[in-house]
């Protein structure tokens, strides 16, 4: 008699158990839906949300691929955020993922193209998790994952944004440590990628291949080069006084314009350049 109820209480136990283990992986469930639709209404608690479920100690019940989503979007959302070495950190664990598991025979025929080591959600790893290490300083890393992100990119021709962040990062790991040799061709390439010619992000890299080209002494050519960085510019501008979007590309393109023009003894040039750079500037603060 007595076995039988220690028998009935282990048993209790393991019911009990199960149950709260199958309501854990339920909430965890659910706070990924409320994650998924913070996301997709751009909410600014979405990064906050997704954190949760990755810090729920029932994460690992999660299929496979909500797993891989949630590293995903966390790069993501961490990397906007500017906080580089979380980006570097949940990168890291999604390409992990997808190399472990793009051959496993439990992720439907669906999903699979999640874990594929081939297709643009790999490459789009590998490329975000070079920018954060760039921005981290860690240039050697930076350049083998983009050029891997690259590889994939040239060879299954996916993403023209992709292609253009990735020479573009490369470029800009060379030119932050000096080796403007190494630098040049990346940007030659980035900028013949096709991309909006409208994109900001364009002009900078515009600006820093002008900057090497003048550092050349190839003074017509960094001109060109200046004047369209400008234009690109010119896009974003507001409706109110000149005052520019994304003001601190605006004023270094003005800036170092006017250093080739003092170069080329175009002092009067320069100094309208420098005003208006400095306009900017006090306006922007």
């Amino acid at each position: 008699m007595k076995n039988d109820k220690v028998l009935y209480a282990f048993f209790l136990i393991v019911i009990l158990f199960t149950i709260g283990t199958i309501a854990s992986g339920q909430d965890v469930k659910k706070d990924l839906k409320v994650a998924k639709k913070a996301d997709r209404h751009l909410q600014p608690n979405a990064l906050e949300l997704y954190q949760k479920v990755l810090d729920s100690p029932n994460f690992k019940t999660l299929m496979l691929v909500d797993q891989l989503e949630v590293y995903d979007r966390l790069a993501g959302l961490y990397f906007s955020g500017r906080n580089y070495q979380q980006a570097e950190n949940n990168n890291m664990k999604a390409i992990e993922m997808r190399e472990k598991h793009w051959s496993n025979s439990q992720i439907s025929a669906s999903d699979r193209a999640y874990f594929s080591l081939t297709g643009i959600f790999y490459e789009q790893s590998l490329s975000y998790l070079g920018r954060a290490q760039l921005q981290l300083k860690k240039y050697e890393d930076a350049r083998r994952n983009l050029t891997r992100a690259l590889e994939i990119n040239e060879k299954f021709n996916s993403s023209d944004d992709l292609r253009f962040q990735g020479l573009a990062a490369i470029a800009k790991s060379y030119y932050q440590q000096g080796k403007y040799a190494e630098a040049k061709p990346y940007y030659v390439r980035a900028i013949a990628a096709p991309f909006y010619e409208t994109h900001f992000e364009t002009s900078d890299v515009v600006c820093d291949l002008a900057n090497i080209n003048r550092e050349e002494g190839l003074f017509a050519i960094a001109e060109l080069q200046y004047q369209r960085a400008i234009r690109i510019m010119e896009w974003y501008e507001k409706d109110s006084k000149g005052v520019l979007v994304f003001d601190n590309v605006a004023i270094r393109n003005l800036r170092e314009y006017a250093k080739l023009l003092r170069k080329t003894d175009r002092t009067e040039e320069a100094i309208k350049l420098e005003a208006k750079a400095n306009l900017i500037a006090n306006n922007w603060k």
